[in-house]
């Protein structure tokens, strides 16, 4: 099956089809980023997808309200938010009911299980949201997979282990900064 690549006008948006949309068989996204420093990546990565997926916990938060505010405070990322609707966009999911501590996700590294069906569902539902709230995508993740009543697998060890100069680190990547 092919997929059209659709045009948006913000590049954050842009990666989101390719990072959102699951279509090759193993896929595993990576932000730009990060490095691999595991020849076993791959595999263990694919070893934890449960439901079509699998990720890290989010290191330092598990609550998309608690990651909203620091989206647009001390760790807005230069602004890269600036002009996104986040706080509309968790007032939407508060209303809707979603819980706070409901569990959080660091999204730049992402196991994808194509041959299952619930990664289509999952992948098709995060895009949408993305396009209709804000390219933060760790914000929908878990009120969409709470929606669809999705548990997505946990890598096995922490997204950061070892803190160095000028990068952070794990047994499988190391992290540089954002620029």
């Amino acid at each position: 099956m092919i997929f059209e690549e659709p045009r948006y006008s913000h590049p954050c948006m842009a990666a989101k089809w390719h990072k959102l949309w699951p279509c090759f068989q193993p896929m595993i996204w990576i932000d730009a980023n990060m490095e691999i420093t595991s020849p076993g990546f791959a595999r263990q990565a694919h070893a934890a997808v449960h439901d079509g997926v699998a990720l890290y916990r989010h290191p330092r938060r598990d609550c998309i309200y608690d990651e909203a505010e620091a989206s647009l405070g001390a760790e807005s990322q230069g602004g890269k938010y600036d002009g996104q609707p986040i706080r509309e966009q968790v007032e939407h999911y508060r209303r809707e009911g979603h819980p706070e501590h409901a569990g959080l996700w660091a999204c730049g590294t992402i196991a994808w299980d194509v041959q299952d069906t619930k990664a289509w569902r999952l992948g098709a539902a995060w895009l949408t949201e993305c396009q209709r709230w804000s390219f933060q995508d760790q914000l929908s993740l878990p009120v969409v997979a709470r929606r669809l009543g999705i548990k997505p697998g946990i890598f096995g060890h922490q997204q950061i282990e070892r803190r160095r100069a000028g990068w952070l680190e794990n047994r499988w990547l190391r992290i540089h900064p954002h620029r």
